[in-house]
């Protein structure tokens, strides 16, 4: 996890994003604190849920708002988003919320397979290891 900034609240948001996120941060919006969660998690949505649940309650508790940049990528993210001061992107997942609803319907219909940058860098150790496939 790494920050910027505390004075104008906290953007939390899966490392996936991390470049992305980055950019647009420093460019608009350099107050911002980031706290980035490794990809890794969405393997076991009870530790994205928990590890979540954990930098919302330390975020809020210090009085920051917070934006969760991230999909329905635990069942907890509706409970989560409902929090006082806490507000999230609108989104299924990671390539929706970078296409649009539009186009990511339009390239899922078209039997497109989505890889981000990370995960393209990481595939053996995650098709191996977390998915057991050989």
């Amino acid at each position: 996890m790494s920050g910027i900034c505390r004075a104008q609240g906290a953007i939390i948001c899966c490392s996936v994003l991390q470049a992305e996120v980055t950019f647009l941060c420093e460019t608009h919006w350099p107050d911002r604190k980031l706290i980035f969660l490794p990809s890794m998690m969405h393997m076991h949505p009870e530790l994205l849920a928990s590890s979540l649940e954990s930098v919302l309650e330390d975020e809020l508790k210090q009085g920051y708002p917070v934006v969760l940049v991230f999909g329905d990528c635990c069942m907890q993210m509706t409970t989560l988003e409902t929090l006082p001061g806490v507000a999230r992107t609108r989104g299924k997942n990671c390539y929706e919320l970078l296409l649009g609803p539009g186009e990511y319907r339009r390239l899922s219909h078209e039997g497109a397979f989505f890889l981000m940058p990370e995960w393209v860098q990481r595939w053996k150790e995650i098709f191996t290891r977390e998915l057991g496939l050989t």
